[in-house]
């Protein structure tokens, strides 16, 4: 009866905050509200909260404000969590999932300045104790005489006075200590050291660091210029710059300074020398600063480790390459080494090569290299015209031809009489000349296909006026270096009719080549390439467009055909890329 009555009163409660009626305003509607509250709370059967899930959806909430460069809040739950679990008890679970349940966007609209506003704020804080009202209250500040410098020369029988090592400071020991570890224990008396020639190594010391506060010497004109270093001075800067340590010659953003230089380089090589040095630092600024956060993610602390590993092998190397800077064992002995015949470059291999000899091999090396460029554009050529010539041939021979030859075959054997045999031939020759591309309806691309052949003729003449122009230009270059021309030696003897067929294939060559012959041979190329791919690209069109407008069964393999060509169609955004033979 107790638990009915608790239950009853936290009922009412609960449905006078949340439906904002109470049993004085409107007694019917607040009864109906009671009583259907209180039957589904009896007969509901609540489990209890999973505290794995709740740690796992916490964890999750703190890698997704490490993963928005959110830090300082991922740090702030994790510590509050760490600090909870140690009070935890049997309701945290629930507490901590109800909070999780009223959370809103918590990685967008969180601040952590908002937690500033749970600290409890002092009642009656105390205002700190300072020095000047130490001094108001004793009188410090009216004794004027107290802070005075005492003279105890005149008085004092002593000559001076000695700071002495304290006896008691010396003997005192740990008394936390046994007296084996306070034995063995350095103590601050032991780390003074005599020096000998002080002002000496004083003097020397501070010449060599003198010029990191020398100030910019000037000319005599009045304009300042840059402090003079050595190379080892900016080897060792950069080893500290490297390790991350402050230095003189580069600031906090690893940018050189204006005011030195190298006492014989110009400003310009020092500049951009320490400039790639310092981006490396930069990099490496990112590494350190990785390695000194805080990760609770396991895989993420095995590559923080890993990477802690690599800076100290660096550091290491770095501290090893400096000692031989700084600690040098011995004397390194540089001899420039004497100049002789044989490794003299005035008297290399090929130093007594004939002039002739010397430009041939010149001419032709530089001849290769125009030509490279254009042999490139023409082999590219050359093997997509194969291309087209093969996928045409295995479009006709294993897709046209054969299937319907077979079919010949088997037609005519099930034929029976002559007029059969006339009827079934007459289908496959039509049929035939409709898939081959040989019809009325496919005039267009059977020209297409004629002209692509034709330039597979026009690339090979070009290549072929090219090779004599070569041959010519070597021949006039050969002729030019010969002191007396030389005479022709006596040729063979040729028939009339054998004059006649070659003076007849050359002007048909030449009639052929003519067309080509004020032009380059790699404006040639270009052409040949952009037409090539303008007979691609309208063949595949209108073989698509043939194959939807048709209704024979020749439409399908010419469809086929086009999705062959298809891949050496050179699209660039609806304009043919000429440049690509360019």
């Amino acid at each position: 009866m107790a638990f009915a009555a608790t239950l009853g009163a936290f009922t009412e409660e609960l449905v006078e905050l949340v439906a904002a009626v109470s049993a004085q305003s409107d007694p019917e509607q607040f009864d109906v509200l009671k009583e259907s509250a209180l039957r589904k709370i009896r007969y509901h059967n609540f489990l209890r909260t999973n505290h794995f899930q709740v740690r796992n959806e916490l964890d999750g909430l703190e890698e997704r404000f490490r993963v928005l460069n959110r830090d300082a809040l991922a740090d702030a739950l994790r510590g509050r969590l760490d600090t909870l679990a140690q009070f935890s008890n049997k309701w945290t679970p629930e507490t901590l999932h109800f909070l999780l349940q009223l959370s809103d966007q918590p990685t967008q609209k969180s601040k952590l300045r908002d937690l500033e506003l749970l600290k409890v704020p002092d009642e009656d804080p105390e205002p700190p104790l300072t020095w000047e009202d130490v001094a108001e209250e004793e009188g410090w500040d009216q004794d004027r005489d107290l802070w005075k410098n005492v003279d105890f020369a005149d008085d004092s029988s002593d000559g001076g006075y000695v700071d002495t090592k304290s006896d008691a400071s010396v003997e005192s020991q740990d008394t936390s200590m046994s007296s084996i570890e306070a034995r063995y224990r350095r103590q601050p008396t032991d780390y003074l050291a005599t020096i000998r020639d002080e002002d000496k190594n004083l003097k020397t010391i501070r010449e060599t660091q003198s010029w990191r506060y020398q100030s910019m010497p000037r000319d005599g004109n009045g304009r300042s210029q840059k402090v003079p270093v050595s190379e080892l001075q900016v080897v060792r800067e950069v080893f500290f710059m490297l390790r991350g340590l402050d230095n003189t010659l580069f600031n906090e953003q690893s940018v050189p300074s204006t005011k030195y230089n190298l006492d014989h380089a110009s400003w310009e090589v020092y500049h951009i020398l320490l400039g790639s040095l310092g981006e490396a630092r930069r990099q490496l600024a990112i590494l350190r600063r990785f390695a000194k956060q805080h990760q609770n993610i396991s895989l993420v602390q095995v590559f923080q480790d890993a990477v802690e590993k690599r800076l100290l092998t660096f550091d290491r190397e770095l501290s090893r390459m400096e000692a031989q800077f700084v600690d040098i064992k011995q004397d390194v002995l540089v001899q420039e080494p004497s100049l002789q015949f044989e490794n003299s470059s005035a008297f290399g291999p090929g130093s007594f090569t004939p002039f002739s000899e010397i430009f041939n091999n010149t001419f032709e090396n530089w001849m290769q290299t125009e030509m490279s460029h254009d042999q490139a554009t023409f082999y590219r050529l050359r093997s997509k015209l194969v291309w087209f010539c093969s996928s045409l041939k295995s479009y006709l021979t294993t897709l046209v031809i054969g299937p319907l030859m077979t079919e010949l075959r088997e037609s005519l054997q099930q034929a029976a009489d002559i007029d059969d045999l006339a009827a079934v031939h007459s289908t496959i020759v039509k049929r035939m000349i409709d898939e081959a591309c040989l019809g009325s309806k496919l005039d267009l691309i059977h020209q297409c296909i004629l002209d692509i052949l034709d330039l597979s003729i026009r690339l090979e003449d070009a290549r072929q006026q090219e090779s004599e122009r070569a041959e010519e230009m070597k021949e006039i270059s050969r002729l030019s270096m010969i002191s007396s021309p030389r005479k022709s030696g006596r040729g063979r003897y040729i028939q009339a009719s054998e004059e006649e067929d070659e003076s007849f294939l050359a002007e048909q060559d030449r009639s052929v080549l003519i067309q080509d012959a004020e032009k380059t041979y790699a404006d040639v190329l270009v052409e040949i390439g952009a037409e090539l791919d303008r007979h691609l690209k309208f063949m595949c069109g209108g073989l698509r467009g043939a194959a939807r407008a048709s209704g024979k069964d020749a439409a399908v393999k010419w469809d086929t055909l086009a999705e062959m060509l298809e891949v050496g169609v050179v699209q660039d955004r609806g304009r043919f890329n000429t440049q690509l033979y360019a």
